[in-house]
């Protein structure tokens, strides 16, 4: 059910992107928009090609070219560059935006991922997450 309103939220907020920019535009002329997804197939990002194949995007005078990056960085660059209107992702792109990257964030459309977990070694000394007390953890992007 959460995943189902993630995906509403994010179709939403890519609408509503979409209808800003085409606004002064007429469904009459159909305006091309290169959409950019970090991964091809996450969910949270896959509602765009839903839209894109259902013909909701062409129905408003908008025909899509959806490009499939592999990973939020590349799709960056592609942003950056110029060579994508609007990049879809996971979320860690905004931190770009934050470094000074010439993009604007518009959304987060997810909670927090239920999803994740932590994997030790069999043999490991930890068996509960008590045992993380005094412990750094670190990661990089999934």
């Amino acid at each position: 059910m959460v995943r189902i309103l993630c995906r509403g939220r994010l179709l939403a907020a890519l609408a509503i992107t979409i209808g800003s920019i085409i606004a002064g535009w007429t469904p009459a002329t159909a305006a091309t928009l290169t959409v950019g997804k970090a991964a091809p197939n996450a969910d949270p990002i896959i509602p765009v090609n839903v839209g894109d194949k259902l013909g909701i995007f062409k129905k408003h005078g908008l025909d899509l070219t959806i490009v499939d990056f592999t990973g939020g960085s590349k799709m960056t660059q592609a942003m950056v560059a110029g060579s994508i209107d609007i990049g879809v992702g996971a979320g860690t792109e905004m931190a770009f935006v934050a470094k000074g990257a010439p993009m604007t964030a518009i959304c987060e459309t997810a909670g927090p991922p239920s999803f994740l977990s932590i994997g030790v070694p069999w043999d490991s000394p930890i068996r509960s997450l008590r045992r993380f007390a005094n412990i750094w953890l670190t990661l990089t992007s999934m």
